[in-house]
C-alpha cells in the first residue's frame, strides 16, 4: 500500500492542511508513519490546546520532579528502575498538557526526524519568530506544514 494520503483542511487552522488519517494493515502500523512535507521535512500535526487548569496541573505536578515522558507518552521507560524521572500516574489532561509541553521543545533531529511517536518539535511554534535569540529550534523556521505524504519511520 502506498504511503501517500489525500489531504483535507484544518478546522482549527485552514491554513494548515490536515492528512487523511495514516493507513494501516490492521496490525497498528500507522503509528510507524511520518508525516512529512513534500521536502521530506518532518511536519508536527497540530494537538489541540490543553486547558489552563491541566497546564497548571502539570507545572504543580513537575515543581519538584519532572515526568518520564517515555513512560507516560509511549508507555514504557527502558531505564525504569534506575530512571530519574517519575512514573507514578497522572491524569489523560496532564499527559496531553505534557505532549504539548514538550512539542515546545526542539527535537534533536530535526526535520529529519523519522522517529515514531517523537514527542518533540520539528518546526518552531512561535509565530513571527524567525529564528530570533534565544530559539532551540535552529534552521526549523518557515517550515511547510502542508503533509505530502506518509513516510516509514526508522525507529
Amino acid at each position: 500500500m502506498s504511503t501517500d494520503q489525500k489531504l483535507t483542511k484544518s478546522p482549527t487552522n485552514p491554513a494548515i492542511s490536515a492528512p487523511s488519517p495514516a493507513p494501516s494493515s490492521g496490525r497498528g502500523s500507522s503509528k510507524n508513519l511520518i508525516p512529512v512535507n513534500r521536502f521530506s521535512q518532518r511536519v508536527d500535526i497540530p494537538l489541540p490546546a490543553p486547558s489552563n487548569a491541566a497546564m497548571r496541573r502539570l507545572r504543580i505536578r513537575t515543581k519538584d520532579k519532572d515526568l518520564c515522558a517515555e513512560f507516560h507518552l509511549r508507555g514504557r521507560c527502558p531505564r525504569r528502575n534506575t530512571c530519574p524521572f517519575d512514573h507514578s500516574d497522572v491524569a489523560k489532561k496532564v499527559k496531553k498538557a505534557l505532549q504539548v509541553a514538550l512539542r515546545a521543545k526542539a527535537c534533536k533531529q530535526g526535520l529529519q526526524c523519522r522517529q515514531a511517536g517523537c514527542y518533540y518539535g520539528h518546526h518552531c511554534p512561535v509565530i513571527g519568530c524567525n529564528g530570533k535569540e534565544p530559539c532551540e529550534f535552529v534552521g526549523m523556521h518557515g517550515i511547510e506544514q502542508k503533509v505530502a505524504k506518509y513516510v516509514p519511520a526508522t525507529q
